[in-house]
Formats: C-alpha cells, sequence, structure tokens
C-alpha cells in the first residue's frame, strides 16, 4: 500500500512537468524528511509493477537538482539503470515521467 498523499503529490508535480525538493516534499505531505525513503521506494516499485516510469525522480536534492543515491541503486535493481551516467538517467527518467503524467 503506498502512501497515498505522497504519491498524489508526486502525481501532481510530474503533471506539471516540476521537480520538487526532498524537504518541500517532507513539509507538504507532514513527514519526517528522513522518512520518506520508503514510501518513495514503494512509490516506485508500484509504478514499475504498472510498467510506468520511476514517480520519485521527481524528488531531487536541492543542492545538486538530482535525486539520491538510493533512487538509482532501486534503479539499478529493478533492471531499468545499467549505464553510468546518473545525470544521463536522470534526465531520461524525469522526460518518461512528465511525459506521461502530464498526459493523465
Amino acid at each position: 500500500m503506498v502512501h497515498q498523499a505522497l504519491y498524489e503529490k508526486l502525481k501532481e508535480v510530474a503533471g506539471s512537468r516540476g521537480k520538487i525538493t526532498y524537504s518541500e516534499l517532507a513539509k507538504s505531505v507532514h513527514l519526517n524528511r528522513r522518512r520518506l525513503g520508503q514510501p518513495l521506494e514503494e512509490i516506485c516499485r508500484h509504478e514499475h509493477e504498472q510498467n510506468r516510469p520511476m514517480l520519485s525522480v521527481v524528488v531531487v536534492h536541492k543542492h545538486d537538482g538530482i535525486p539520491a543515491k538510493p533512487f538509482f541503486n532501486l534503479a539499478r535493481a529493478l533492471g531499468l539503470y545499467t549505464g553510468n551516467s546518473n545525470l544521463e538517467f536522470f534526465t531520461d527518467e524525469l522526460r518518461k515521467v512528465h511525459n506521461y503524467w502530464s498526459s493523465h
């Protein structure tokens, strides 16, 4: 079962072709920032099972503008990321998420 408020916020951000920082996301759904990891992973696994791109790609660090290392680790575990460029994978996955959710 995914965290519904978190899932809805991610869909909103993706649908508007945006990004959100971890701290902004945590505040918006009333979670401690350090407690985002597990629900974000569950959402990504759910999306993968539905043959959709990794929705949590829209959640980024404010200092470098890309997701945290666990995002990339999960992408590798799911067999989605086999390359060496986190930035390239991030850019491609973000485009897929924006394209999907902006049309749904």
